[in-house]
């Protein structure tokens, strides 16, 4: 059957139904494809260091999650569309296979790009929007105590200095709440967790750490203080991040 000058092998409805063309010369994106360059994405992220699997956690939008559930829609995707052309079944004229391959292929080099983006290009500090899991990833580390990662996130800490410095409840804030009777129970914000988190940079391992391979995270907290004039933070643990269990 011919419909505006394009064979078609079945007409549904007015939709115009060929059935692929199977060209094993050329192979755009195929599942094997897919497969090795999963594979090679999987031995990347295993010897990467703590530093980079670090800024990945921290990654608002849980990115280590979202990439997998996209990796299992793209590898569906790229195995329908091979046993789909192996066994001739019809498909709707819309966009041919080679452009179909080239898209899945494209989004599946975002995957990869986002990663190198967050991890070495712009990777996220402590901020309102993840703060808790920056939290979570941080308090995970130090209760691991590892005498490897610990210099290395150490040293990643000064990057968040100016945030944490910013955003941590002071003593001035804490007294005015007392007086004027506000006191009370809240859902925990980034300025709590600001609060807590400098507390927990104050444990034994990760001080030993810091002053032994990373002094320059002491300074750049010391000079965040004094260039914002916040010189009584924090003193005295607004709700303790081991009795409030947060993460």
């Amino acid at each position: 059957m011919i419909t505006s000058g394009i064979n078609c092998d079945h007409i549904v409805r007015g939709i115009c139904l060929v059935v692929p063309a199977n060209n094993s010369d050329i192979s755009i994106f195929d599942f094997s494809d897919f497969i090795t360059a999963l594979a090679l994405l999987v031995v990347v992220y295993t010897i990467t260091d703590a530093r980079f699997r670090f800024r990945i956690a921290i990654v608002p939008y849980n990115l280590p999650r979202q990439t997998f559930y996209l990796i299992a829609v793209l590898g569906a995707a790229i195995l329908l569309t091979d046993v789909w052309v192996a066994q001739g079944w019809l498909a709707p004229l819309v966009i041919a296979q080679p452009v179909w391959r080239g898209f899945l292929g494209a989004f599946f080099m975002l995957l990869p790009m986002a990663w190198l983006y967050y991890g070495y290009f712009n990777p996220k500090i402590f901020a309102k929007d993840n703060y808790k899991i920056f939290a979570q990833e941080l308090y995970r580390i130090v209760l691991k105590g590892s005498d490897t990662e610990l210099p290395v996130i150490a040293s990643e800490l000064a990057r968040s200095a100016s945030a944490l410095v910013d955003l941590c409840r002071s003593r001035e804030r804490v007294r005015h709440e007392n007086v004027q009777g506000e006191k009370k129970f809240h859902e925990p914000d980034a300025s709590d967790y600001a609060h807590d988190l400098i507390l927990l940079i104050a444990n034994r391992k990760l001080c030993r750490h810091i002053v032994a391979s990373c002094p320059i995270t002491a300074m750049a907290f010391f000079e965040q203080m004094k260039a914002q004039e916040k010189y009584d933070i924090p003193s005295v643990p607004l709700r303790p991040i081991f009795q409030q269990r947060r993460f």
